[in-house]
């Protein structure tokens, strides 16, 4: 049986194919919020984490918003990066990638306001797709 693990990575190598790896930007490395962006065959991508276990409301299911300064407009396609089951033999793999949980955020003044939880989430332009 495929672990949740085995998507994500599966996941990540489609969304950072074809990525400038020696050109990787650090956007934030602070306030327990990682961001950074790649670009993929000329299109941006951010990688974005919060590692909310370091902070005082750990297991409360909470989220925290950041404000992500983006260089494309319309709207952002926010994906996350686990698969939305609590194992892996509850994903049907003819589904793939239909089971992460995807958001759309509005792109104004250059900015979008991503939601974070417990998972890492990808950001990028929606019509990159």
């Amino acid at each position: 049986v495929k672990k949740l693990g085995y998507y994500t990575y599966k996941l990540l190598t489609e969304k950072l194919e074809g990525a400038d790896w020696d050109n990787i930007q650090t956007i934030q490395e602070s306030d327990n919020i990682y961001i950074y962006k790649f670009i993929n065959e000329n299109s941006p991508i951010c990688v974005i984490w919060w590692d909310y276990f370091d902070e005082a409301i750990y297991n409360t299911g909470d989220t925290k918003a950041v404000i992500l300064n983006v260089d494309f407009t319309g709207n952002a396609l926010i994906t996350k990066a686990v698969p939305n089951a609590e194992i892996g033999k509850n994903l049907n793999e003819s589904e793939y990638p239909d089971f992460f949980e995807t958001n759309i955020e509005p792109v104004i003044g250059g900015q979008a306001i991503i939601t974070l939880g417990t998972s890492p989430v990808f950001v990028e332009a929606e019509n990159q797709e």
